[in-house]
């Protein structure tokens, strides 16, 4: 059955996203095609690491086509982070199997909600921003962002100090909805493994779906450009309009399009042949239209006699000369028409 943007999302689940990932270089290296579909196979993935969307669910929620999704599987290969297998199910279908490897505590992490992608972000990032990038640069912002308190008290309207911190770091601060990054947006593009042009259009494009928005200076204080990156989208993608678009279910059993194509090229004959018998219809009217022409004019001959073939040559190049207003002249075997 075919994927469909649920209509309840959970704000709650996330998988944890190593930063070391990102950091060492090996996030910049990887297509985009992978950096696009390794966070929406992770966010399946159970309390014991294993995820097993189908590929068509992959490409629906990261905007990207199956031949993209298998790109971006070949990909996969190269990360220690998710290891893959291959599975026969109990229906008889093949599938695979992903398992992905939770960072230890010592390493640090950051919480990628699956929200991102059912709420359409992730898909509408790719297909109508158009803009391949951005999903490695919103995980590379993420990977360099921070919180801070004083920022968040002028944004919010909260003044939480003293004794109120430990309550708000305890209750409040896990569920937080957005972080904070001012790093420079060369440094993003280069651990993105994109090019500078390709990384600004990929921020216009995380504004555009509103994951990504521009901090007013009055509030900062900084010299330099400072953005809420969200962790958890502030808006949603409306579901009619999210499973309105989605693609046609792909037939990965070739029996059955096989069948459909069969089917198809039946189809196809039957209409041409009543395309030909059509063809045929109109011959045989033009036939009886030609004869018909042909009945009301005497045709004297000199010389030789004509064969039919010639004869119906010489006719008709008469007649095309006539109805152009023109006379043929004088030759061998001349056509008289009254």
């Amino acid at each position: 059955m075919a994927y469909k943007f649920p209509e309840t999302i959970n704000d709650k689940n996330f998988f944890k996203f190593s930063k070391q990932l990102v950091l060492s270089g090996k996030w910049a290296t990887l297509p985009l095609s992978t950096n696009s579909i390794f966070p929406v196979i992770a966010s399946f993935a159970n309390s014991e690491g294993i995820a097993y969307p189908t590929q068509e669910t992959i490409g629906i929620l990261s905007g990207c086509g199956l031949k993209t999704v298998r790109e971006g599987i070949a990909g996969l290969l190269k990360m220690s982070d998710i290891k893959i297998h291959n599975k026969i199910s109990k229906r008889g279908l093949r599938q695979k199997i992903y398992t992905v490897q939770k960072p230890s505590d010592s390493v640090e992490s950051f919480s990628f909600y699956k929200s991102v992608v059912e709420d359409g972000q992730w898909r509408v990032l790719r297909i109508d921003e158009k803009s391949r990038a951005a999903h490695a640069v919103y995980c590379t912002l993420l990977v360099f962002s921070f919180f801070d308190i004083n920022w968040y008290n002028e944004i919010e309207g909260e003044f939480y100090d003293g004794n109120d911190l430990h309550d708000f770091y305890e209750n409040i601060f896990p569920e937080r909805t957005y972080d904070f990054v001012k790093a420079d947006i060369g440094v993003v593009a280069e651990y993105s493994g994109v090019e500078r042009k390709a990384a600004i259009r990929a921020y216009h494009a995380l504004i555009g779906v509103e994951l990504l928005k521009e901090l007013p200076s009055a509030i900062h204080g900084e010299n330099k450009q400072v953005w809420q990156i969200f962790r958890i989208p502030p808006v949603s993608y409306k579901r009619s309009y999210l499973n309105e678009n989605l693609p046609k279910p792909h037939i990965e059993n070739e029996f059955v399009k096989n069948i459909i194509n069969k089917k198809h090229d039946i189809t196809t004959h039957r209409r041409d042949i009543t395309t030909k018998k059509q063809d045929i219809t109109t011959y045989e009217v033009s036939f009886k239209v030609s004869f018909k022409y042909l009945s009301k004019y005497e045709v004297r001959v000199k010389k030789k006699p004509l064969t039919d073939t010639h004869f119906f040559s010489i006719f008709f190049q008469e007649l095309v000369l006539k109805m152009k207003g023109w006379n043929s002249g004088e030759s061998e075997n001349k056509i008289y028409l009254n």
